[in-house]
């Protein structure tokens, strides 16, 4: 028998149907199709049905109340959770701490005081300007 069972989701204007063959099945399967099909990973879907916000993906369609050709209107989300926005600041603060400040007195330090390297290559520079070029003599 034919399974013509489907939910249609509202995204930018066009409608992305997606059938399912059980009015006990979890919302969640079709999300996951949903999000597949959108390339947006399913954290990143906001669902709303007959004007409520669907906050729990792993109820059933009967338990929500949602039957074949029931229209449910979907929104992204592009926002980081709070949680990761803060583990993201305290990673950045941690490198900061750890690896960069830490670095600031040898940096002050070499600003002031050339390296023995450095003193090698400028007494070398200073030589060269100061022996005429063997290249020009010849010219």
């Amino acid at each position: 028998m034919f399974n013509n069972k489907k939910i249609n989701f509202s995204f930018k204007g066009s409608i992305i149907s997606i059938n399912y063959s059980s009015s006990t099945e979890r919302l969640s399967s079709l999300v996951a199709q949903l999000a597949s099909r959108l390339t947006l990973r399913e954290n990143q879907l906001k669902l709303i049905y007959k004007g409520l916000v669907i906050r729990d993906f792993n109820r059933t369609l009967d338990d929500l109340k949602i039957t074949s050709n029931a229209t449910i209107m979907v929104l992204v989300t592009q926002k980081l959770n709070i949680d990761t926005q803060q583990q993201f600041i305290a990673d950045i603060e941690s490198i900061l701490n750890t690896q960069v400040l830490p670095l600031e007195p040898q940096l002050k330090e070499y600003e002031v005081t050339p390296t023995e390297q450095s003193k090698l290559n400028l007494q070398t520079l200073e030589t060269s300007e100061s022996t005429p070029s063997r290249l020009h003599s010849h010219f």
